[in-house]
C-alpha cells in the first residue's frame, strides 16, 4: 500500500471515530439547550423557520412579534454580544508564512470524510453571517490557523502576527475545541478590503458554538 493510501485509510477510520464523537457531543448540547438549537427566546416555539437576532446572532425569534416582546430583556446581552466581535484578517494561502509567493494551497484533506477536496481561493462566501470552523495545528501553536464555513466558499488562514485574538482563540480551541484542534465560532463577513489575498471577517472569540459535523 502506498502512503498516500495509507494514510486515506487512517483518515476515513478516524473519520469516522470522528463523526461519531462529534453526534454524541452534539446529542447532549442539544438536551443541554432544552432539545433544541433554534428554538424561539421568547415564546420556545422549535421551528425550522426561526431567524437568528441580525444584532448578535446568538439567539432565534420565531417573528418580529417575539423578537419585540423578548427586547428589553434582551437589549442588554445584545449590545454586549455585539462589542465582542473582533475583526480579522484572513489570508487567502500560507505564502506569506512560508515567504514563498509560489507557494499556495490549492488541495486539502478532510479528516472527517477521509477525502482530498480542492481548495478555491477565489470563492466568496454566499451569506453575510455564519458559523466558522477554526483549525488549529496540534504541534505548534504559531501556524496559521486555517478558517473555513461549512460550504467553504471562505476558505482562509488566521495568521498570529497580524491579529490580537489569535492567541485567544488559540487557546480556547486547545482547552475546550474538539480534540483540542477545532473550535467552532458566529462570524459576520465585513465589507472592508485589503487586497486581493486578503478578506476581514468579524469573529466572536467569546462564545464558542456547539460542535459541527462538517
Amino acid at each position: 500500500m502506498s502512503v498516500l493510501n495509507f494514510l486515506k485509510t487512517v483518515g476515513s477510520i478516524s473519520g469516522a471515530i470522528n463523526k461519531e464523537k462529534i453526534e454524541e457531543e452534539r446529542s447532549r448540547a442539544k438536551v443541554e439547550a432544552g432539545g433544541s438549537f433554534h428554538k424561539c427566546e421568547s415564546c420556545g416555539k422549535d421551528d425550522k423557520g426561526n431567524k437568528r437576532c441580525t444584532g448578535c446572532f446568538m439567539v432565534w425569534y420565531c417573528g418580529q412579534e417575539c423578537q419585540v416582546k423578548e427586547w428589553e430583556k434582551h437589549k442588554a446581552e445584545c449590545k454586549k454580544t455585539r462589542k465582542e466581535y473582533k475583526s480579522v484578517k484572513l489570508d487567502k494561502d500560507l505564502s506569506k508564512f512560508y515567504r514563498d509567493e509560489s507557494l499556495g494551497v490549492r488541495q486539502a484533506f478532510s479528516f472527517l470524510s477521509g477525502k482530498h477536496y480542492e481548495v478555491n481561493s477565489e470563492a466568496q462566501p454566499r451569506k453575510s453571517h455564519f458559523v466558522v470552523k477554526i483549525q488549529r495545528e496540534l504541534t505548534t501553536d504559531e501556524h496559521p490557523m486555517l478558517v473555513n464555513n461549512q460550504d467553504r466558499s471562505l476558505q482562509a488562514y488566521l495568521y498570529m502576527e497580524e491579529n490580537e485574538v489569535f492567541d485567544q482563540l488559540n487557546k480556547i480551541i486547545k482547552s475546550n475545541g474538539f480534540g483540542g484542534c477545532k473550535g467552532y465560532f458566529r462570524a459576520i463577513l465585513s465589507s472592508a478590503k485589503v487586497d486581493s489575498k486578503v478578506m476581514v471577517l468579524k469573529i466572536n472569540p467569546y462564545k464558542m458554538q456547539v460542535v459541527e459535523n462538517w
